[in-house]
């Protein structure tokens, strides 16, 4: 007594001081920190921040009026440009106002140099890139340094921009991908509390309704809310800050999936309590012992398919994997350990279960009748496996985060008016002297060919500056000491002060960034350098050309293994490889069922998150049902035949497999109530294919041990 008072007091300590942590646990939604380093777009951003001092972030201010060139509006961009340029944060801001401003400028008539004529033709330039022909849209670039926090950053901007702004100027704001990164943790942020709430009410409900008592919802929430704060909490305590989808999929699994176990062994103490009548420390104790081995057995074959993620090439993905292995053994350990002394310490009375195998008898029916079962699941299996063929994830999460946020309508505005994206693409040139001719002339080259791309809507960089500087400089001496500020203004950004790094800036166009950046990236890869030139290129639409190149490997790489994982485990632990193939069979039949009817019939197309972690989720949760299932079974086919001693199993453990695959799929539909496209996509993912293995495992697992047994005489 005096033991398990100690054990559970201990258990209340730790959990209160994980909570402490999970709540104040930060998180991190910018992908692309968890890109790989040996993507261009990465060695080549580290380039430009190395020897530029300046970072590929950018922030686009927005602001919409009637004529945006009247001295209101241009005041009050002036004054959001000088505030900004004492920010700490903040590397250059070029804006309307000062191309505008350079358009003013009276600049000597009486002499004809190209000189002249080439910074007339650049301010020209750079007025379309800031101002829409309608006049009614104008852009304020903010360039950010590398280590700028955008949770800081875009508030703070955005308060400048509430501040006196003038009745003019219909609308202001900020777009680019700090901005949509913050607009997307603020949605984190409500999502996971909803999320949280909503998934917890469910799982209550379907535990009540599962053992008509009190106490099991009790218990379970009890047990696996602990389990989310003590993973959350040891985040805290060692210093991480996860990737938002880490977190979101590990509180959505281990309310939905951990609470499997804790259902696994109530199930198992309620028969032996209600059903054979045992003492009930001898009803927990057998529980324990035959119910645990499933739990432990079940526990580490989902962990062992969820852990393939973590061979991802994209940390982002690992993570995920890392975060929902660590839940899972997590929720196993609190089941085993904490969960029986709890069951000891509350008062539970005796309820007579008659007529228990006759409600669930519809779970048999399978078994009583396997060989239409199979054939009906083969067909089904047939037309939306075909459907399945050619669906192919998209790694733009952009496209899946709606119209919706602040960010997202100041990036449709700016296309609207300007016909330009947000998305900027960044070529680099490395070589001893950027200035030397023959480097600038390759430069001019690369800027010409960019053009020819189609994608690009405009382009400005070191070469046009160059050239510039170089025909300023044979100026006569008043006006060349007029000229050479606007000309530093405009190569800040563009030449490393050695004169080694030279960067182009690529606008693009409205579009998809993958294919744009796919393009870009071509056109740099057929480049011919001069010697002693090396050449590449950044920005995130390049980064998504390479993410689209490198999915459908990484994919197969972590669907093998996670493969081969859910068939070793439980192969060693239950000494025969027939229950983890058959598993095997029936998920790999309920995956194709989620991917046929979504991605092929419905066309909701996936994105490489929800089909990476889609697909390794299901092995480990499909799997786990199996083996709960198998080991029963393995109980049963002592005393009965085969036929019978599933019919028994499905009767007897068929409700807990069910319930706990719907409490699964509720807490990965819960995610259809996010604030986002991507994590609605995830959710209607994982929740259909839960619901589609759930149906496979149910109805075909059994069913092949069945028809396969008669086929053999047994």
């Amino acid at each position: 007594m005096r033991l398990r008072s100690v054990a559970l007091l201990l258990f209340w300590v730790l959990t209160a001081v994980m909570a402490y942590g999970a709540f104040h646990l930060r998180v991190e939604v910018d992908q692309t920190k968890y890109l790989p380093d040996r993507f261009e777009s990465v060695k080549w951003q580290h380039v430009v921040e190395r020897k530029l001092n300046t970072s590929t972030k950018t922030l686009l201010i927005v602001v919409e009026a009637d004529d945006v060139t009247r001295k209101p509006v241009l005041d009050y961009m002036r004054r959001i440009e000088s505030e900004l340029r004492s920010k700490p944060y903040v590397e250059d801001v070029q804006g309307a106002p000062d191309v505008l401003s350079q358009g003013q400028v009276n600049l000597p008539t009486t002499v004809a140099a190209p000189g002249l004529q080439r910074l007339t033709l650049e301010v020209e330039r750079s007025r379309e890139m800031f101002v829409s022909q309608d006049h009614r849209v104008a852009i304020v670039r903010v360039g950010l340094k590398s280590d700028a926090d955008y949770r800081k950053v875009v508030p703070d901007v955005r308060r400048l921009l509430s501040r006196n702004r003038p009745k003019s100027v219909k609308f202001a704001d900020v777009t680019g991908s700090p901005a949509i990164n913050y607009d997307f943790y603020r949605c984190f942020l409500r999502d996971l509390a909803t999320v949280t709430i909503l998934v917890s009410a469910a799982v209550a409900a379907v535990l009540y309704l599962d053992f008509r008592r009190w106490w099991a919802p009790a218990l379970g929430l009890t047990i696996i809310l602990s389990a989310v704060a003590w993973v959350l909490g040891f985040m805290y305590w060692l210093g991480f800050s996860p990737f938002y989808a880490t977190v979101l999929l590990t509180v959505v699994l281990m309310l939905g999936v951990g609470i499997d176990y804790v259902i696994f062994t109530l199930t198992r103490f309620q028969e032996e309590y209600d059903i054979k009548g045992r003492a009930k420390s001898e009803a927990i104790l057998t529980a324990v012992r035959r119910a645990g081995r499933a739990v432990l057995i079940t526990g580490l074959t989902a962990s062992s398919g969820f852990a393939a993620l973590a061979l991802s090439e994209f940390k982002m993905v690992s993570e995920i994997g890392v975060g929902i292995v660590v839940g899972i053994l997590t929720a196993v350990a609190l089941t085993l350990l904490v969960l029986p002394s709890f069951l000891d310490s509350i008062p539970i009375g005796r309820r007579s279960a008659r007529g228990g195998r006759e409600r669930w008898r519809a779970l048999s029916v399978p078994v009583r009748h396997p060989l239409p079962s199979i054939l009906a699941l083969l067909a089904v299996t047939g037309l939306l496996g075909c459907q399945a063929v050619g669906v192919k994830p998209e790694v733009n999460i952009e496209k899946f985060l709606g119209h919706d946020l602040p960010s997202l309508k100041a990036r449709d505005v700016l296309e609207k008016h300007m016909g330009v994206s947000h998305h900027f693409a960044t070529i680099v040139v490395e070589a001893q002297n950027v200035h030397d001719p023959k480097v600038v002339r390759f430069m001019e080259k690369l800027e010409r060919d960019a053009k020819r791309t189609g994608v690009t809507a405009r382009v400005f960089g070191a070469p046009d500056v160059i050239e510039t500087e170089e025909a300023v400089k044979r100026l006569p001496t008043p006006v060349q000491s007029a000229l050479e500020p606007k000309v530093r203004s405009m190569e800040r950004g563009l030449v490393s002060g050695d004169g080694k790094v030279a960067v182009i800036q690529v606008q693009l166009k409205p579009g998809d960034p993958k294919t744009q950046g796919r393009e870009i990236l071509r056109m740099v890869r057929r480049e011919h350098p001069p010697a002693g030139v090396k050449v590449g290129v950044t920005g995130l639409p390049v980064a998504f050309a390479e993410m689209h190149e490198q999915i459908n490997r990484d994919m197969l790489r972590s669907t093998v293994a996670s493969a081969i994982g859910v068939l070793t485990v439980p192969t060693i632990a239950l000494r025969s490889p027939i229950p983890p193939i058959f598993g095997l069979v029936a998920i790999g039949s309920g995956i194709l069922w989620a991917i046929g009817l979504l991605g092929g019939v419905l066309r909701v197309v996936p994105s490489f998150l929800a089909m990476q972690t889609t697909t390794c989720i299901l092995l480990g949760i499909g799997m786990d049902y199996c083996v709960f299932l198998a080991s029963r079974y393995r109980e049963e086919r002592r005393e009965h035949g085969v036929r019978e001693a599933w019919i028994r199993t499905m009767e007897r453990a068929g409700p807990g497999v069910l319930f706990s695959g719907l409490t699964s799929a509720i807490g990965f539909l819960s995610l259809l109530l996010s604030h986002t496209g991507i994590m609605k996509n995830m959710g209607l993912y994982q929740g259909v294919g839960v619901l589609s293995t759930l149906t496979l495992v149910l109805m075909g697992f059994p069913s092949l041990y069945v028809l396969i047994g008669r086929l053999l005489g047994r």
